[in-house]
């Protein structure tokens, strides 16, 4: 007979009741995670959930998040001469404070070119000697070790003419904005297991130990509803340091930091330090947070 797979009507609908069978209160639960997000709707996982159970969307998009004065300072950038914007084709129509976005400022005239990989900047800058190519760098930990990588290969091409704009998040600061706030109403997240790859899970255990239960899990329908039915009656998660499955996108660290941010940890720090960040990062949506990265 074969293993149930992860997209198993079957195994999922089982899933389902026990979820039914676990809860004996009503639970809210929050996905921060944007590809989780898709996932949810893809699959019409709300449709299944028991009345009991419901589901927050929270802010996942690492393109949503991008604040509206961040956008404002990469419109002031593009109308520098001499200057090609790089970004990724999905932060294109992101509006500014007065709606104007980069795709506005392209039919303007200014010099924004769309690339698939931070390492297509790199080519823009060796093909455009007399020109400052920028790359705007936004998303979470998941992107940083890639953008990070693409500074390194510039310094080892000798490419003074590039420059990085980042705009990163990090994920645990917004949990901590979200949790401040004592009309949240929320019982549990369900971690990015992207961001969770990167980091580990030692960033997230201040959730568990301090506010709520969580969990993290991967992307399928399949592996998101045992992550729901994970919290319990008392409130307490202490001891609820791992998942009820393994999470296939999010198994290279389950404690500690993961190997990705371990690479790329020499060209990418907080600013102003990990212990002392020097700003505060704007999260459309929600208040400031902790610094996010350079």
């Amino acid at each position: 007979m074969p293993t149930p797979t992860l997209h198993d009507p079957a195994l999922c609908q089982a899933l389902l009741r026990r979820l039914e069978d676990l809860l004996d209160r009503p639970m809210r639960f929050m996905e921060v995670c944007g590809t989780h997000t898709v996932s949810i709707f893809r699959g019409g996982l709300r449709s299944l959930l028991p009345a009991t159970v419901t589901h927050l969307t929270g802010p996942g998009c690492p393109v949503c998040v991008t604040h509206d004065r961040e956008v404002a300072a990469f419109l002031r950038l593009a109308e520098e001469p001499g200057v090609i914007i790089a970004t990724f084709g999905d932060l294109m129509r992101v509006p500014g404070p007065d709606g104007r976005s980069l795709k506005h400022a392209q039919a303007e005239g200014a010099r924004v070119s769309v690339v698939y990989s931070p390492l297509d900047a790199l080519t823009l800058a060796a093909e455009h000697p007399d020109a400052t190519v920028v790359f705007l760098g936004v998303g979470f930990e998941t992107t940083a070790p890639a953008v990070a990588a693409t500074v390194l290969a510039a310094e080892a091409r000798g490419l003074d003419n590039f420059a990085l704009f980042s705009c990163h998040k990090l994920v645990p600061p917004a949990l901590a904005a979200l949790l401040a706030d004592a009309d949240n109403a929320i019982d549990a997240f369900l971690l990015p297991g992207h961001v969770s790859t990167v980091l580990g899970l030692e960033p997230f255990r201040f959730v568990a130990e301090d506010w709520r239960p969580w969990s993290r899990a991967s992307s399928p329908p399949t592996s998101l509803t045992p992550s729901a039915a994970w919290p319990d009656s008392t409130g307490k998660a202490a001891s609820r340091w791992k998942t009820p499955i393994p999470a296939p996108s999010a198994t290279a660290a389950t404690r500690g930091r993961g190997p990705s941010s371990r690479r790329s940890s020499a060209p990418a720090t907080p600013c102003g330090g990990a212990s002392e960040p020097s700003h505060k990062a704007g999260w459309r949506s929600i208040q400031p947070t902790s610094a996010s990265t350079p």
